[in-house]
């Protein structure tokens, strides 16, 4: 399972949280190995092995402005945007009732 492949941000969330993804599915087959090996150290559940947010900015994909990267557009970026709408829709939500 793809850690973004989920209806829902809740979804997606408890993916996460659980590690329960892998980036075999076929959204990934273009995602460079560099871009991969990134997303996975932000995605660790043991926070000493998780990268922070330094360690992120000096990561060889960022730093190096993702060398191996393609320029064909990604399958999975609707379904991340989707994701990124949903997740608002909750904060904003949640931001509102609790005023």
């Amino acid at each position: 399972v793809s850690p973004f492949d989920a209806e829902t941000a809740k979804q997606v969330a408890r993916n996460v949280r659980k590690v329960n993804y892998s980036f075999s599915a076929r959204s990934w087959e273009e995602v460079s190995s560099d871009a991969t090996a990134f997303i996975a150290a932000l995605l660790q559940k043991d926070l000493t092995q998780r990268l922070t947010a330094l360690e992120a900015l000096e990561h060889p994909w960022l730093k190096d402005l993702a060398p191996n990267a393609s320029d064909q557009p990604l399958p999975m970026m609707r379904q991340l945007e989707l994701w990124v709408q949903d997740n608002r829709r909750s904060r904003d939500l949640f931001l509102h009732h609790n005023r």
